[in-house]
């Protein structure tokens, strides 16, 4: 069991503590600052302390790990703050702004010796793990291509005083729907996969990315939008045929089509689809290692650096 403090009270919060209790451990303390919120969030997932600040929980010797599911432009802040208290943190994806917040947090967590992971509970699913397996044994040939999709679409008025419609908050739908699907992409075409060209469409914050890549000698396609609906699913192009991996984000679901035939595959969670990471996160903890070997600091790091050469790529900074 880990006694967990969560910075945020927000709705990803409040499933983050439903996998909690499924996975046996305490939540101990939440920080927000709106007070009725935070009590509202009590009621229904049950805490010791509730702070209405950040600093009071990351300060409090009782707590072993935080989640830290704040809006993205507070990530690298808090992250490092308690990591300085020594608090071990699982940071809701993406775990920074850019690739030069990121390399402040693999910094800090490696001079003071704390464990770091960015949640991109995609990577901790059982079907994640099985697509691995079977793109590995040639299941589809070698590997040419992947395309990479995940799209809303957003009502712009509903939504326009939220954290990802306010770029200046880290909002975006490459931020926030994007990185999961260059945490897949970098999988295969690697850390140091290489920006094409991309479309976009921009309000206020980029709604719609169709980036391409390569890297490894595999093309790779990333599409996400806050405009457009999208099947969230990742689909593998191989010299033998084709594998398809849905949703996306958090996959149960893999289907294979080779040779004419089609092999449909299940495969659920191990609970729910936080339980991965969260299982991952306290086992590292419980070893006293200081980071993941699904998504390592270095992977990270790599992310947020794509990410930052996507959105360089856009055709209106050129």
């Amino acid at each position: 069991m880990v006694r967990y403090g969560i910075l945020g009270a927000g709705k990803i919060a409040r499933r983050f503590a439903d996998s909690l209790r499924l996975e046996g451990d305490e939540l101990y303390a939440i920080s927000g600052r709106n007070e009725e919120k935070l009590n509202a969030f009590a009621r229904e997932h049950p805490c010791q302390k509730i702070y209405l600040s950040h600093e009071e929980l990351i300060e409090d010797p009782n707590v072993e790990a935080v989640y830290l599911s704040l809006p993205n432009f507070m990530h690298e802040e808090w992250a490092c703050r308690a990591m300085r208290q020594k608090k071990a943190v699982l940071c809701e994806k993406p775990a920074a702004m850019n690739e030069s917040e990121m390399r402040k947090i693999r910094a800090v967590s490696q001079q003071r010796h704390v464990l770091f992971m960015e949640a991109m509970k995609c990577r901790f699913t059982p079907a994640f793990t099985k697509a691995v397996q079977l793109l590995s044994s040639g299941t589809i040939g070698e590997l040419k291509n992947i395309l990479v999709q995940n799209g809303s679409v957003l009502d712009p008025v509903q939504c326009r005083d939220r954290y990802y419609m306010k770029p200046e908050l880290g909002g975006g739908c490459l931020l926030d729907v994007g990185c999961y699907g260059v945490s897949w992409l970098q999988t295969y075409l690697g850390n140091d996969l290489q920006v094409i060209e991309s479309q976009v469409h921009q309000g206020t914050v980029d709604l719609y990315v169709d980036a391409r890549m390569e890297g490894n000698g595999i093309g790779g396609r990333l599409i996400c939008a806050f405009d457009t609906k999208l099947e969230s699913k990742a689909v593998f192009t191989g010299t033998g045929g084709t594998m398809e991996v849905w949703p996306m984000h958090r996959p149960d679901h893999i289907a294979i089509r080779n040779n004419e035939k089609t092999v449909e595959l299940s495969i659920p969670y191990d609970g729910d689809d936080f339980s991965g990471e969260i299982r991952h996160f306290d086992n590292l903890l419980h070893s006293d290692t200081r980071q993941s070997d699904v998504m390592s600091l270095a992977d990270s790091c790599a992310c947020a650096a794509i990410l930052d050469r996507i959105r360089a790529s856009f055709p209106s900074s050129h």
